[in-house]
C-alpha cells in the first residue's frame, strides 16, 4: 500500500539524497567539525591562560554565536526542505517518461517533455545552489 500511495519519484528522491548524505557529506563534515572544534578549544585555552579577563568576553560572544547559529540552522533546514520538494517532480517526470517512452515517441511529445524537464531541473538547481551557498 505504501508504494502505491507514494510516487516513484518521491521514493527515489529520498533514497538517493539520504545515501549521498551518508556516503560523502557526513564523513567530510564530521572530520572538518572535529578539526575546527579542537583548534578552537586550543586557541581559547591559550588566550584565556594568557589574558584571564578575555574569559569574560567569551560569555557574550558564545551567546551571540548561539543566536546566529539558531537563525542559520532554521534557514538551512527550510532551504533543504524546498530543495527536496523541487527535486521530487524531476524524479517523477523521469520515471513517467521511462514508463511512457513509446507513447511520447508515438505522439511526438519529446520537445514538450524536454521543455517541462528543463523547467523542473532549473527550479531544482536554484535550490541546490542556495543550499550550497548556505
Amino acid at each position: 500500500a505504501f508504494f502505491q500511495a507514494n510516487p516513484a519519484g518521491r521514493l527515489i528522491n529520498v533514497a538517493t539524497k539520504d545515501q549521498r548524505d551518508v556516503d560523502a557529506v557526513l564523513v567530510t563534515n564530521l572530520s572538518i567539525s572535529l578539526m575546527l572544534g579542537l583548534s578552537l578549544v586550543a586557541t581559547l585555552a591559550v588566550v584565556v591562560s594568557t589574558l584571564w579577563w578575555a574569559a569574560i568576553l567569551l560569555v557574550p560572544l558564545l551567546g551571540a554565536f548561539a543566536r546566529t547559529r539558531t537563525t542559520y540552522q532554521r534557514a538551512l533546514i527550510e532551504i533543504k526542505r524546498w530543495g527536496a520538494v523541487t527535486r521530487s517532480p524531476v524524479y517523477v517526470l523521469f520515471s513517467q517518461c521511462l514508463d511512457g517512452l513509446f507513447t511520447i515517441r508515438a505522439f511526438r511529445a519529446g520537445p514538450a517533455v524536454r521543455h517541462q524537464m528543463g523547467l523542473l531541473v532549473d527550479e531544482t538547481a536554484r535550490w541546490d545552489l542556495a543550499e550550497q551557498a548556505a
